[in-house]
């Protein structure tokens, strides 16, 4: 039973992160207002490859990254689910 909680924990984790990492890649590349974005406060930013390629680079390596990283505890808990990882 306790295997079952990190199990779903874990999953759950890595799926809400995930989501909000392809959330925020999208709005990058749709030259949306990105609102989950790095830049904090009353004014938000639009982030697009056509006002600042720069920043919108750096951003979408970042969460991209991000998304990367999201992908540990899904894998962690398929070997704990597969019972590699005990």
């Amino acid at each position: 039973m306790d295997n079952l909680k990190v199990l779903i924990f874990m999953l759950s984790i890595g799926f809400i992160g995930l989501a909000v990492c392809v959330y925020s890649i999208i709005c990058i590349i749709k030259n949306r207002i990105n609102k989950i974005g790095l830049y904090y406060g009353e004014k938000k930013e639009v982030i697009s490859f056509k006002k600042d390629p720069r920043k919108a680079t750096i951003n979408l390596i970042g969460y991209l990254i991000l998304a990367v990283l999201c992908f540990i505890p899904i894998i962690i808990s398929i070997l704990i689910y597969l019972g590699i990882i005990k």
